[in-house]
């Protein structure tokens, strides 16, 4: 999805719009290899207390009863959900953390518990896990924020799984205004977009929707899967990469290695 005769050239300009702890933490790791990058949340997040929930899902009332393997799909979910109930206190089959920062943050809330990370940090990744090929009637919790990774739900569902989310937070979209801030953008000179999942996608798509032109065709979009990268060619964008993870030193290297190259 990438045309290698019309590619932007270096320097990058990155606009990052991951929420504010990652952005933060990938703005950091691109300026020590000197490339500028901003940090733009496109939402803020707002905890859900679901202590009375997940004491119920993750404290089954018998020994014999059926423990669930638990999806956890972003370090924020983690923070929250433990921040409600502590995962130290939960009984699971299973833990299965999407990336590696999801992960670190898991093991420091639960020392003790067995976590899985997928080699391919994204959805997809987790549905190749050998121990989600056999699911039915299987118990399997998602640990989210308010909407989002749809794609796991019904894929374990169709695998016969009996799915449930858990909300740990819910997403407050912040409002900019359009007109300005695309020309303010365009007028600063960033020309490559990190998007890692559809939501966001879509909502910079959105927001950017006055300078269409230019950051549609002049813009290199990175993205975490090629399920998003699909979605951002049907939504008109013709420069995009697929990184294959949302991995923040993953995105880094391979800007770092984009300057390099081209």
């Amino acid at each position: 999805m990438l045309n290698p005769a019309n590619l932007v050239q270096p320097p990058l300009k990155v606009l990052i719009t991951r929420p504010l702890a990652e952005a933060d933490e990938l703005v950091a790791l691109l300026a020590e290899h000197g490339i500028t990058a901003k940090a733009q949340p496109l939402f803020d997040m707002l905890p859900q207390n679901n202590s009375r929930l997940l004491q119920t899902l993750m404290n089954p009332p018998t020994s014999q009863a059926q423990l669930p393997i638990v999806i956890c799909v972003s370090a924020a979910a983690v923070r929250y959900a433990n921040a409600s109930y502590p995962i130290a206190q939960w009984r699971v089959k299973q833990f299965i953390a999407v990336g590696d920062k999801t992960r670190s943050v898991l093991q420091a809330c639960s020392p003790t518990s067995q976590i899985l990370t997928p080699s391919q940090q994204h959805s997809e990744g987790v549905l190749a896990l050998a121990e989600l090929q056999q699911v039915k009637q299987q118990d399997i919790i998602i640990v989210r924020g308010d909407n989002g990774r749809e794609l796991l739900a019904d894929s374990l569902q169709l695998r016969g799984a009996n799915v449930q989310y858990v909300a740990s937070y819910t997403r407050k979209w912040r409002t900019f205004d359009q007109q300005n801030l695309a020309k303010q953008w365009q007028k600063a000179q960033f020309n490559c977009i990190v998007a890692t999942s559809n939501g966001l996608l879509e909502r910079m798509v959105t927001l950017l929707a006055p300078q269409s032109a230019y950051w549609l065709t002049h813009c290199l979009w990175l993205v975490a899967s090629e399920r998003i990268a699909i979605r951002a060619h049907a939504l008109g964008i013709q420069q995009i990469i697929n990184l294959a993870s949302a991995n923040n030193q993953a995105i880094c290297n391979l800007i770092v290695e984009y300057g390099k190259t081209q």
